[in-house]
């Protein structure tokens, strides 16, 4: 089966000889690591064009300038278009509740879509636009000119909040609300910010970085072309939830001594594909490489130990009234989410009186998940889950 697959990746493809880092990083999910925040240079912003929500009852898209940030139309030209949808808008500011004069802090801004729908509801509503990936940082600052200063960028980690907060001059207990849309986002699945191989479905290199020019960081293709195969069942096993890990593990090294490092995604999604030909899967309607590739970007990015720092900064700063939203989208995320949600119930022993803000306590909703109609709109909606809370003291 690997021969097989190694074959059939030398007609499809030729992998070039590169060379990539010697040795695999060693991390932890229980330690948060490379804390360090990113050069906040932006390049000028270019005129550029995104799809967002139709204002039509039986249409979720329409086309959308951010220079002009208000739009031409309440309808959009492309209804068929569902690539670029925002997940669960509605659940959303329900629980933000947006009013005049608040101030919100978005900590995955991407291409603006929740945090337009919360300016939508005020004229002085302020959004603070938090993203790790310098593309995304481009348009927020692309909104905050278009939006009058409406829209403050900040570029930086979820480990960075409290410091880019901080600096930025917002106060612990100060936010009317906070929204984390962990995980990945449809703009950089669909290279709509540059090509870095997150998605399986797509030609790219196999990059996975959020911010692709942190020269220092490792990259997807660093780890499969140097990990043995132990190293990487464990990885698939651990941040993919692989059932097949071993298998995947054997193909990937069998067909890189074969030939050569892989260097696309396709390569890659290629010979997982073929490994698991005839195996009894129980998600059939996903992708074979789908956990592969969601292994090694949640590696790659450090997303476990981000978000974990980052529910814990992200509260503090949440007033006593005010929400904090998050949204996860598998399993993984979705055990950091309440842990943290159990946590913040009761109240904890604080050991510094002069720090009332060190321990938020939030009253949490049930947790909520999309509609079929939504799902039916944007299937990459289907497996995210929304927890809502409300802070109390």
């Amino acid at each position: 089966m690997y021969k097989l697959a190694a074959r059939f990746l030398s007609e499809i493809c030729m992998v070039p000889k590169i060379h990539f880092m010697p040795q695999l990083r060693n991390k932890s999910v229980n330690s948060v690591a490379n804390k360090g925040m990113y050069p906040k240079a932006a390049r000028p912003p270019q005129r550029q064009t995104f799809t967002w929500t139709c204002a039509k009852s039986d249409c979720f898209t329409f086309q959308y300038c951010v220079l002009n940030f208000w739009f031409d139309s309440d309808e959009c030209n492309n209804c068929a278009r569902r690539d670029l949808l925002q997940v669960m808008v509605k659940e959303v500011l329900a629980a933000l509740n947006p009013k005049a004069h608040e101030v919100f802090l978005d900590c995955t801004f991407g291409f603006g879509g929740h945090a337009r729908e919360i300016l939508l509801q005020s004229d002085s509503t302020r959004v603070l636009a938090l993203d790790r990936d310098p593309a995304a940082y481009n348009v927020a600052c692309e909104f905050a000119v278009a939006s009058g200063g409406r829209v403050q960028p900040l570029h930086g980690r979820f480990s960075d909040v409290a410091r880019l907060l901080e600096a930025a001059g917002v106060a612990p207990g100060s936010l009317a609300g906070v929204i984390l849309d962990a995980g990945v986002s449809s703009p950089q699945l669909d290279d709509s910010l540059g090509p870095r191989g997150f998605s399986f479905q797509r030609m790219g290199p196999l990059d996975m970085r959020m911010d692709s020019s942190d020269s220092a960081s490792v990259t997807a293709a660093d780890i499969v072309n140097t990990a043995d195969e132990a190293q990487l069942a464990h990885l698939l096993k651990a941040y993919g939830e692989e059932p097949h890990a071993k298998r995947i593990a054997e193909a990937v090294v069998a067909t890189r001594r074969q030939f050569g490092p892989f260097a696309t995604t396709t390569q890659l999604a290629t010979t997982v594909e073929l490994c698991l030909q005839g195996v009894n899967r129980k998600q059939k309607s996903t992708h074979p490489a789908t956990r592969t590739f969601q292994a090694l970007r949640v590696f790659v990015n450090d997303e476990l130990n981000e978000l974990e720092a980052g529910l814990h900064a992200a509260a503090r700063y949440v007033r006593v009234g005010g929400a904090f939203v998050i949204i996860t989208f598998h399993s993984l995320e979705a055990r950091i989410a309440h842990r943290f949600k159990r946590s913040s119930r009761q109240r904890r022993h604080r050991h510094n009186d002069q720090a009332p803000d060190a321990a938020p306590v939030f009253e949490w909703q049930e947790e909520q998940t999309p509609s079929r109609r939504e799902v039916a709109a944007n299937a990459r909606a289907r497996s995210a889950a929304l927890l809502a809370g409300i802070r109390v003291g």
